[in-house]
């Protein structure tokens, strides 16, 4: 055990596996968690919802013929090379920030809090945000607050969010309460 007031050198790896090893588990990967198949030296990307045989390895990002094909390893807002690798970088600099607590919840036998991914997005006639933030994609505690805005273009008009929960205001800005993965969409009208 760690002793207080002393840093803890760690190697972070990812988790790892022959194939004939990953199929007999066939474990369901936390979203943005990697699996490397030992065999293939491939990469898949956890989403939180799908088992490790459900999920497509991840292809080469580079070059004009990329397009995101739908397979759950991104979100759909996803549209270029350049928007997977942000979002691949979101979750690398994520798992590095809290590995730290990982590490401990691993030697004291703790669960650590789990986080839920937040996907804010618009509706022709406007913008939809996370309020301090330049993506449309974090992850957050269970319990935390979060401010989303949506921004009507000329001639719309902000009509209302698709996905809040009950009791969550229902206004251009507005403050929702992290308890699972949320998709939320700004609504205009004209």
């Amino acid at each position: 055990m760690p002793q207080p007031n002393r840093f803890v050198t760690a190697r972070i790896t990812f988790r790892k596996g022959s194939t004939q090893e990953w199929e007999q588990y066939d474990p369901v990967l936390m979203a943005g968690e990697p699996a490397y198949n030992t065999n293939l030296n491939k990469l898949k990307l956890g989403d939180g919802t799908s088992k490790w045989s459900e999920l497509s390895y991840l292809e080469g990002l580079g070059g004009t013929e990329w397009s995101n094909d739908g397979s759950n390893l991104f979100p759909s807002f996803i549209e270029t090379a350049g928007d997977a690798i942000d979002y691949l970088m979101y979750h690398h600099d994520l798992l590095e920030d809290n590995a730290l607590a990982y590490f401990q919840a691993g030697i004291n036998g703790d669960v650590f809090n789990q986080l839920f991914e937040l996907t804010v997005t618009a509706n022709t006639g406007g913008s939809a945000s996370i309020t301090g933030s330049d993506r449309n994609y974090n992850s957050y505690p269970d319990g935390e607050q979060v401010e989303i805005s949506a921004v009507a273009s000329s001639p719309y008009t902000f009509s209302g969010w698709t996905g809040l929960l009950a009791g969550e205001s229902n206004t251009a800005t507005t403050t929702i309460t992290m308890s699972e993965a949320r998709n939320l969409t700004a609504n205009f009208a004209s």
